[in-house]
């Protein structure tokens, strides 16, 4: 033993904190013949199975690491390390101690060779179990393991186990891929991608083994893997029920009396249960859009219906008559319709249900048609659908056209020569008695037709769509309208009296048709009113309702006899036929006029006027 390197085994277990290492010795002469001392431990991992050693214990170095040549490793508190085990099917070079103490083997056989002695007989006891037992039905003897081990520290080939974090790095990657396959990819895709990430996961754990000597487990991430799978199936599952029974549920409990109907072949299944809703729904929304095609059809406007993806859902043949284009591209997007109805993108449906649109459309023939667009929302369980309609005004823009032109007739065309011949009468007055009283009546009847032709025209104004707004004080639309009416009222010896307000009024309004509407109130208080009496008129700002500003003017004066008509009503009795002229503007400026009559001659009749004030008030 003295003429060779020779390391004897022995026995080393460490001890508990504070405990002295047992340590037992082969005898003294035995130690003082040996190079050295050495253990031959072997560490058994979790499953039960050996695949490593320390290759330090305390201060003791392996049998493989002393017969290796290195006295202590490096890293004395992890000193674990795995290393690869031989294949039983090609074995390790084993020779019988009996034949080479009765030399039976070649010389230098051993020479420049380690050399472990040991016991590989199964009775002897000295097996333990690895990942070859299963198949070969025994253990590996202890000696093997220990020539396994020697061989990966002479190779330089143990096996160093990855750092937790790289473990954790590569396990949170592989999870993330799965889980952004689940949320993103389709079913097929992602079962593609889940494979891909187990494969990829075992031959990246097998490559960095064969090329690095470096273990990364992959069983974290198949494990995590094979659960979510499954997991995330049943959560699938379980929202895909829940939403078809929610929409389900939305549909049908638009029913009167509705109830969900549960077989008992299904009431364990939850899934059918949720088909057969489901197709109810279907049935029952199938049965819902027959209706409406049949309203559409029925409907002599053009109409169409959209879904809650704002996409023409169906039309009737009035639509597809006068968009051809949709008849050939149903569903279409709204936005397509805009356009071809030429309206801009700024028109949402809810501002359509607020506000009709005005449309003019010039079909292929060359003519003209003019249509109201209007959009109205159907009840909740229709699923936000919206019912558009264009009522064709064509017939009705005409008539306003016609009324125009003639308006425009009444205005320039006309009003001319009649403005002509009063001035002519007034400059040929001289002459005989006859021939004067002849060129009088004929200016009266043209100022009386002229007179007409202003009531006229200053109606049609106050049925217009748009009035023309200003800012005006009230005190210079009074003062015109007073100064048309004082003729009339010298006549009459009726005195005007205004009680004007200390602040100015402001106004926003139509200042023509605002002094039509006084100058009428004022004629109406003079014509029917008594001989010599005196027509009040005063006016303030008042706050009523509270929060709210209104000019009140009120014009009052006592009713004379001929002011009683028979058979009139009380509200409509001394006010002429220019009341319903003055109510329409007075609404249409955002106020109110109320007409107070008394029953009895002689008493005082009252007109009161509110008008909202404007912003400079």
């Amino acid at each position: 033993m003295r003429e060779h390197r020779v390391y004897l085994a022995m026995e080393y277990r460490a001890g508990p904190d504070g405990v002295r290492d047992l340590s037992r010795k082969p005898s003294a002469e035995l130690e003082r013949a040996a190079t050295g001392m050495a253990h031959i431990n072997l560490a058994f991992e979790k499953d039960g199975v050996i695949r490593g050693a320390k290759l330090m214990e305390g201060t003791v170095p392996h049998l493989a690491l002393a017969m290796y040549g290195a006295g202590s490793f490096p890293d004395s508190v992890d000193s674990y390390r795995r290393f690869r085990l031989f294949d039983p099917a090609r074995g390790v070079p084993t020779v019988s101690l009996s034949d080479v103490l009765e030399g039976r083997t070649p010389a230098g056989l051993f020479k420049d060779r380690h050399v472990l002695v040991g016991a590989v007989a199964p009775s002897l006891g000295d097996h333990y179990p690895t990942v070859y037992s299963g198949r070969e039905g025994a253990g590996t003897p202890g000696v093997v393991l220990h020539a396994a081990l020697l061989t990966g520290l002479l190779r330089g080939e143990l096996i160093e186990l990855a750092p937790t974090w790289v473990v954790l790095l590569a396990t949170l990657l592989a999870i993330t891929l799965v889980l952004a396959g689940l949320v993103l990819l389709s079913p097929g895709l992602e079962l593609l991608l889940s494979m891909f990430v187990l494969v990829s996961t075992l031959l990246l754990s097998g490559l960095v083994l064969a090329w690095g000597n470096v273990w990364i487990d992959p069983s974290a991430v198949i494990i995590v893997v094979l659960l979510i799978k499954p997991a995330w199936a049943w959560r699938r599952m379980e929202m895909i029920v829940s939403f078809m029974r929610q929409r389900a549920g939305l549909i049908m409990s638009g029913q009167e009396g509705w109830v969900p109907e549960k077989r008992s072949s299904e009431r364990l299944d939850t899934v059918l249960q949720t088909s057969r809703l489901l197709d109810r729904a279907i049935r029952t929304v199938k049965m819902h859009m027959g209706f409406l095609r049949t309203v559409l059809d029925a409907s002599p406007n053009p109409m169409l219906v959209v879904d809650q993806e704002h996409g023409v859902l169906m039309c009737n043949t009035q639509m597809q008559e006068l968009l051809p284009p949709i008849g050939e591209a149903v569903p279409i997007p709204l936005a397509t319709l805009f356009s071809h109805l030429q309206m801009d993108g700024a028109h949402s449906l809810p501002q359509l249900a607020e506000r009709p649109v005005f449309i003019s459309l010039v079909q292929q023939h060359g003519t003209e048609r003019h249509f109201i667009l209007r959009a109205a929302s159907l009840p909740a369980e229709r699923g936000g659908q919206w019912l558009l309609a264009m009522a064709d005004v064509t017939e009705m823009r005409s008539l306003q056209l016609q009324r125009d032109m003639t308006l425009q007739l009444l205005t320039h065309d006309m009003r001319t020569p009649v403005a002509s011949i009063i001035a002519l009468c007034r400059r040929d007055v001289a002459g005989t008695g006859a021939q004067v009283e002849h060129v009088l009546g004929i200016q009266r009847h043209a100022q009386r037709l002229l007179r007409l032709m202003d009531d006229f025209i200053i109606s049609i104004a106050a049925e217009s769509p748009r009035y023309q707004m200003s800012e005006a004080v009230f005190d210079f639309l009074l003062d015109e309208a007073i100064d048309e009416v004082k003729d009339l009222a010298e006549s009459r010896h009726i005195d005007l009296h205004v009680n004007a307000s200390d602040e100015p009024a402001f106004l926003s309004c139509d200042q023509r048709l605002i002094v039509r509407v006084l100058a009428n109130l004022l004629v109406n208080a003079i014509r029917h009113g008594q001989p010599g009496s005196v027509v009040s008129v005063s006016y303030a700002p008042v706050a009523v309702p509270p929060g709210s500003r209104y000019l009140e003017c009120k014009v009052c004066n006592h009713v004379a006899p001929r002011s009683r008509q028979a058979g009139a009503d009380a509200h409509q009795r001394g006010f002429g036929l220019g009341r319903q002229f003055v109510e329409t503007v007075v609404r249409r400026h955002g106020g109110e006029v109320t007409f107070e009559v008394p029953e009895v001659v002689g008493q005082l009749a009252s007109i009161r006027l509110r008008l909202p004030l404007g912003s400079a008030a």
